[in-house]
């Protein structure tokens, strides 16, 4: 007998127990740590086993899912699965997307949409798609005259479609001469309304030619290089409807950049694919290095796009900081992002007829497929906000209500259900609203326009809005709030709430910088990230303090008077006071606190003599204040020490500043 049968049984019968149980220590000990899959899937839950699910055969099912989602080695058996069968077959899984000739990969949609099938997709006949966007036209071009009255400028721009810049690469379908091509019809439709768009899909179709370098990427569904060309068109274009003129981009030559580069978002259809090894661009990748120039005469206006992601393309390769005072994302009808993408809402929670009043251009774009089915509620909701008030909606709703009642019973239905069913339908069509119908521009307005209106100024005032806001800070109301109630304190003669707004040193000169920050991000020549810019913009503000620039400016002598008086209550027997008067009106130590330095401020108990010394000192003090307020460690003493000693924050900061200030 061979010696080494025996052991040769041995080594395989060890492999076999590998491969039988490896997968489940995978599962129960997550061994490897994998790439995710791309895409959104829904986790299927744990099944919990009872008698009355495993009869049903409901249990079955749900361990069924939870194993095919929760095997050991999931995702690299799927991804060499879709490897195979993209390799040899030229093929995915993912429904959202073809695959073309060469290694190019397209949306789904646009390549429906090139063949004229996109129409088929949803079902409607030629006549409901051009009803639908006839109603949005005739919408958008009743918004944009209303918005003009008050100062708003509102403009569109179809984006391109991949498939149909490089069609070439498409695999051979019939073509479907019947279907209506939404995008033609929008063009001309707002076009003949002379209404301010840009269609970027004809134009990109038009300059394709002029590159040495494709604006898409092989393995993208959104412009790549071609973003910065498309955000030029559309700077140049805003400059047309106010007479702005805003800075300019200046376009260096372009430059190849290696494939191991490429962000992720640049080739998010490779990407979904979820397969092992990415196949290589063909084509080689170009970038066009962009620089900013303005002049004295450059505007910086704020600005509010209404759109899909398309944005995230634009932003990384053009400085929208060094062009926009202010810019802001409504994206899809889903989330609001503001301060720079830095914070992102969901849009239920915001004011969206404020929003769109508050900055000088909104900009609303979509691309070429999302006209048959997606306006993200945008015309919509603006047209019903600029003209109908609460009243009136809820006078048509109730008609349509009883309406439906009446003429399209349904049993089970009360009558809550026809009101709720009548306001969505009421949402989804403006025009539904006698006032708002046909192509005249509608006379009715919102009653609530006023009060808007009237907080848009309010904001616009630089000292006004600092108040307020330090009123929203230190009071923990939201900034909204208080500008609404603001602006109907105004309307109604009530007394204005600026005049109780109580403020420290701090937050004035955090203002101040945060203001120089924002003029020195937008100086064309500026570098740096913002801790560098910081700087400069503190050394600004000292440079202006040493030249006696803020000796006669109103909110700093009334920040120097809040200083002094935080100071003369800080000792043991005045704290004391504030702690018993806190406990008598059911007040936080820290409400009291400021309370007490208002009352004092208004009665004058306390007069600062104002010189460029004591805001030196100040200022200094802010310096010292800010590095505590960015160190959370620091943060958390301060706190729990005025926590511990019963003591308002304030105090407890300033005390930590002055011990600091005199132990440097």
């Amino acid at each position: 007998m061979d010696k080494k049968k025996p052991l040769l049984y041995i080594v395989l019968f060890g492999l076999l127990m590998v491969l039988l149980f490896l997968p489940l220590s995978e599962e129960r000990l997550q061994l490897f740590k994998f790439k995710s899959l791309s895409g959104v899937y829904h986790k299927a839950p744990k099944p919990e086993f009872n008698f009355q699910n495993y009869k049903s055969g409901l249990w079955q099912q749900q361990v069924e899912s939870y194993l095919s989602e929760n095997f050991g080695f999931r995702i690299p058996i799927i991804r060499m699965y879709n490897q195979y069968v993209y390799d040899f077959y030229h093929k995915t899984f993912n429904q959202e997307i073809a695959v073309g000739n060469d290694g190019w990969l397209y949306q789904k949609d646009g390549v429906l949409q090139y063949f004229g099938l996109e129409g088929q997709r949803y079902g409607l006949s030629n006549e409901q798609f051009e009803a639908s966007l006839a109603l949005e036209t005739r919408c958008l071009v009743k918004i944009r005259a209303i918005l003009k009255e008050y100062g708003v400028e509102l403009m569109t721009f179809t984006l391109p479609v991949k498939s149909y810049v490089y069609p070439e690469h498409l695999r051979p379908q019939r073509f479907i001469d019947t279907t209506f091509l939404a995008d033609e019809y929008y063009d001309k439709q707002l076009t003949q309304e002379g209404f301010p768009h840009i269609n970027m899909n004809a134009w990109f179709q038009a300059i394709r030619d002029d590159y040495p370098f494709t604006l898409f990427y092989e393995k993208g569904d959104h412009w790549a290089s071609g973003a910065v060309l498309a955000t030029d068109s559309l700077f140049r274009f805003m400059e047309t409807l106010k007479g702005d003129r805003l800075a300019r981009i200046v376009m260096g030559t372009p430059y190849e950049v290696p494939e191991k580069d490429i962000p992720y978002n640049d080739r998010d259809l490779a990407e979904m694919l979820n397969i092992v090894k990415i196949p290589k661009q063909k084509l080689p990748l170009y970038e066009i290095p962009v620089t900013i120039e303005a002049d004295s005469n450059t505007v910086y206006p704020s600005a509010l796009f209404v759109g899909t992601s398309y944005f995230w393309y634009m932003t990384p390769r053009v400085p929208f900081e060094k062009v926009f005072r202010k810019r802001d994302l409504i994206f899809y009808d889903a989330s609001f992002y503001t301060n720079e993408e830095q914070t992102i809402v969901d849009l239920k929670t915001i004011d969206y007829l404020r929003e769109v009043l508050n900055h000088d251009y909104v900009i609303y774009f979509k691309n070429a497929p999302q006209l048959y089915y997606d306006t993200f509620k945008f015309y919509e909701k603006v047209l019903i906000g600029l003209c109908i008030g609460d009243e009136r909606f809820q006078e048509k709703a109730q008609e349509v209500a009883d309406s439906l009642a009446q003429y399209h019973p349904v049993e089970s239905w009360q009558s809550s259900n026809y009101l709720n069913h009548a306001k969505a339908l009421l949402a989804r069509d403006p025009e539904l609203f006698e006032e708002l119908r046909g192509t005249q521009i509608p006379t009715a307005r919102n009653p609530r326009l006023k009060q808007l209106l009237k907080e848009r100024e309010i904001r616009n005032d630089r000292d006004w809005a600092f108040l307020l806001n330090c009123v929203a800070k230190h009071d923990s109301i939201p900034s909204d709030k208080v500008f609404e109630n603001e602006s109907l304190n105004c309307l109604n003669g009530q007394p204005l709430i600026k005049n109780k707004a109580f403020f420290t040193p701090y937050d004035y000169f955090d203002f101040l910088v945060e203001e120089a920050l924002g003029e020195i991000r937008r100086r064309p020549e500026s570098k740096g990230d913002l801790s560098t810019l910081r700087n400069e913009a503190e050394a600004q503000i000292d440079s202006l303090v040493n030249n006696h620039a803020f000796d006669n400016d109103t909110l700093m002598r009334m920040a120097c008077a809040f200083g002094s008086i935080i100071r003369s209550l800080e000792s043991p027997d005045a704290l004391e006071n504030i702690r018993q008067k806190a406990q008598q009106n059911q007040l936080s130590v820290d409400r009291m606190f400021n309370m007490d330095v208002l009352w004092v401020y208004k009665n004058e108990v306390v007069k600062p003599n104002v010189s460029t010394q004591l805001i030196k000192e100040l200022f200094e003090n802010y310096k010292i204040e800010f590095r505590f307020r960015h160190h959370p460690e620091s943060m958390e003493h301060i706190k729990q020490k005025a926590i511990n000693d019963n003591k308002p924050f304030l105090v407890a900061i300033d005390q930590d500043v002055v011990w600091v200030q005199n132990n440097p």
